[in-house]
Order: structure tokens, then C-alpha cells, then sequence
């Protein structure tokens, strides 16, 4: 994959709705944020709950910390990366800190650092 196949695309209101009802298996990467953090976290919770089987499995959901991530940005393509053990699918939720874990990002895209 190379970042020219990466496409982006901003979704709002309703079309959010539709998408966390039925995910885009073509966007595995999906970037949610906005003004109200509670509105955040409601619609990764609901995202969570239709990508993996279960959300309190930490095979199938790992969760990272932004600020720990910034240490070691690597830790994102490796968990990327990782086939999921017990689990069918699996998902990464990264919590965003005060520091910069953009450097991980770039990795997870198969296209140059």
C-alpha cells in the first residue's frame, strides 16, 4: 500500500451515523474528533462495539495511551501489524495525550517514515 492509494474523508452528522451503524471495511483507519469529548468517546465506544467481538478482550481491543505512544511510536505499527490470537477481528484505540505520536502514524500508512 502507498499513501497515494490512502484516501481521506470527513464525514458529518448523519453520515457519522451511518458509518458507525455499518463500518467501511475499506477504511480501517478512522480518526475521530471533535469539540465535545463526550461526544467523542460516545461514538468510539459505538465503533468499538461493532469492530470487535468483544471490547473487554484485550486481544481484540488493545488500547494505547498518546502519551505513552509518544515514547516509543513504533509500539503503534507493531500492535498495527499484530494477527489477532483469539479473535476474528481486532482494534487499536489510541487516547490522545499532550505529546506527539505522530511519527507512528506515518508508519502505519506503508508509505516512507
Amino acid at each position: 500500500m502507498t499513501n497515494a492509494s490512502l484516501v481521506m474523508v470527513a464525514l458529518r452528522g448523519k453520515e457519522i451515523d451511518a458509518f458507525l451503524a455499518r463500518p467501511d471495511p475499506a477504511r480501517p483507519i478512522i480518526l475521530l474528533y471533535g469539540p465535545d469529548a463526550g461526544l467523542v468517546r460516545e461514538r468510539a465506544d459505538a465503533l468499538l462495539a461493532s469492530a470487535v467481538d468483544d471490547p473487554n478482550d484485550p486481544f481484540s481491543l488493545v488500547r494505547l495511551d498518546g502519551d505513552e505512544l509518544s515514547a516509543e511510536p513504533s509500539r503503534l505499527v507493531d500492535e498495527a501489524l499484530t494477527v489477532p490470537l483469539s479473535a476474528v477481528r481486532r482494534a487499536i484505540r489510541v487516547r490522545a495525550g499532550s505529546r506527539s505520536f505522530a511519527s507512528g502514524c506515518r508508519h502505519t500508512g506503508g508509505g516512507r517514515p
